[in-house]
């Protein structure tokens, strides 16, 4: 009985002082993809995006697909990434095997959903603002198949 309780105790003390590795950088791709979609982008440089997605790319907002296939990927590219008063506030990047298939990368931004352009001329509105999440999910081919995108009218209130 002694030498079991010796066991039992040597096993929790190892336990608890055991750390888990830290998981493994992002592929280069996933980096290199983080540096342009986490960037302050104009509609002109969205065509430039392309070659980072699958031809076959669907995109999800709130849980409905609403762009299957790059054009139609690239078209609503334009009013998201290219939105004006874009602020991204955050990013996070994983590699394959710790989560997808080639890793992911998620981009967290805050956006005035009001649509200037089409406001009247000389007419005032005030900002509505959206907290958007992108999760982009790339496949072993280094390419995003899969875009995520969770928003939620407000703004980005950080816990304290």
């Amino acid at each position: 009985m002694k030498r079991y309780l010796l066991v039992v105790a040597f096993l929790a003390a190892a336990a608890g002082g055991a750390r888990a590795a830290p998981p493994p950088p992002p592929p280069g791709y996933v980096y290199s993809a983080s540096r342009v979609l986490a960037g302050a982008m104009v509609p002109t440089e969205i065509a430039a995006l392309a070659p980072r997605f699958s031809k076959d790319v669907k995109v999800y907002e709130n849980g409905d697909l609403v762009a299957d296939g790059e054009a139609a990927w690239l078209s609503l590219a334009r009013r998201k990434l290219a939105a004006p008063q874009r602020r991204v506030i955050g990013l996070a990047q994983s590699s394959g095997g710790y989560s997808k298939d080639g890793g992911e990368l998620l981009v967290v931004d805050v956006v005035d959903s009001v649509d200037r352009a089409a406001l009247p001329p000389g007419s005032i509105a005030d900002p509505r603002l959206t907290t958007r999440s992108f999760l982009y999910q790339f496949g072993t081919d280094g390419l995003i198949h899969v875009v995520r995108i969770a928003s939620a009218g407000g703004f980005w209130e950080p816990i304290k």
